[in-house]
């Protein structure tokens, strides 16, 4: 059985222990030695790297890699466009993908009209929002890069998403998230938990980043989280948080909406969304009283008739003359081109964009340590 394939199982079934655990105690029983057999052959396959029997290719250029060890949404694509935001002004970037949930197969390369069946949502959302940005998506990443070499040999740097554990490339800058929320020192080895990998491989990174921590998060707090996660010596620490903007129009992009818009008109809004850890923005979006309903899809769901029915139904049924739908920029991109979404409810459909920002000031030492990596390797 391929590792990929024996790492989707431990994942389904980690989703399903994590949601059934308190009423199927006997389904932690058997995701448990699951949980065994799967940290065995992740043990046995990162060895087969470390000790070079599996080989990892290293390019001649700048390669940055953003991933995590803790399986759903730690804020890789965020961060992933901090840094093209940041490159994209000084360098002929590129963005590497798997591309995962995507309708094709083999390597694509993002061009004008290019949707979420062909790149998947995320790198389908870096492409609608980085246009200076090569975006190509490969289940091979190595074989993207080499496309990629051949076909623009004017690119200077390559950002690879979601790639902690592709080991068949060796970085030159491996930037690993850990999620506040579920600091890997906690957590359990998939199927039982939601680790990919044991927590001890987070010392393969060469940068951590504690992501969505408070924004009102305090020194103390930040030194309790230096002893737990006890960086190695070789290894820099910055705690990131996120930052939500301004509402704008999806299909009518010169429309946007304020905070203080929405309280003087008693907006109503329905959240629709299909990402993971959506409570954190229902939580930002209710802040200031206003009427939040949700509509949750499972993360990289796309919408299809039944789906776009009940959104008209759920936006007709909402009280009020004011009323908005909401939704991420992942989910925008998918619905860009979605034949399922009803016109009449195109004017009513925003999208909150999201940041990230470094906390205690260390903006600047994070953006000179890429600087100077990419200075010195291109």
């Amino acid at each position: 059985m391929k590792f990929r394939l024996f790492h989707y199982i431990c994942t389904e079934v980690g989703r399903a222990a994590v949601v059934l655990e308190k009423s199927l105690t006997y389904l932690k029983a058997l995701a448990y030695p699951i949980g065994w057999i799967y940290a065995l052959a992740v043990r046995i396959r990162n060895n087969l790297y470390d000790k070079g029997v599996c080989r990892s290719v290293k390019f001649g250029k700048p390669v940055i890699s953003v991933g995590n060890i803790t399986a759903g949404g730690t804020g890789k694509t965020p961060h992933v466009e901090y840094l093209l935001h940041r490159l994209e002004k000084r360098y002929k970037v590129a963005m590497v993908s798997r591309g995962y949930k995507r309708k094709s197969k083999g390597f694509h390369e993002a061009s004008e009209g290019a949707d979420c069946f062909l790149l998947g949502d995320e790198p389908c959302q870096i492409h609608r929002k980085h246009r200076g940005v090569v975006v190509a998506v490969d289940k091979d990443r190595r074989h993207a890069i080499h496309r990629l070499m051949a076909v623009h040999p004017d690119l200077q740097v390559y950002v690879l998403d979601d790639a902690f554990q592709y080991r068949k490339i060796q970085p030159g800058l491996s930037i690993l998230l850990l999620d506040y929320n579920r600091m890997v020192e906690d957590d359990r080895i998939m199927p039982y938990g939601w680790l990919r990998e044991p927590a001890s491989a987070k010392d393969r990174a060469d940068v951590l980043v504690i992501s969505k921590c408070p924004s009102d998060m305090k020194p103390i707090e930040a030194r309790q989280l230096l002893k737990q996660v006890r960086p190695r010596p070789y290894q820099k620490l910055f705690y990131s948080t996120f930052r939500y903007g301004q509402l704008r129009g999806v299909f009518h992009t010169d429309r946007k909406l304020s905070a203080k818009s929405l309280a003087e008109n008693d907006t109503s809004i329905l959240l629709c969304t299909a990402i993971a850890e959506p409570e954190v923005l229902e939580a930002h979006l209710k802040k200031s009283g206003r009427r939040v309903e949700t509509l949750y899809y499972p993360d990289h769901h796309y919408m299809d008739q039944k789906d776009a029915d009940e959104l008209q139904r759920r936006f007709d049924a909402m009280p009020g003359a004011s009323k908005i739908i909401v939704v991420t920029d992942k989910d925008a991109a998918k619905l860009s081109n979605n034949p399922y979404l009803p016109e009449a409810l195109k004017e009513a459909v925003y999208c909150i964009p999201l940041k990230v920002e470094f906390l205690f000031d260390k903006v600047e030492s994070f953006d000179k340590m890429i600087d100077e990596y990419v200075a010195a390797n291109c």
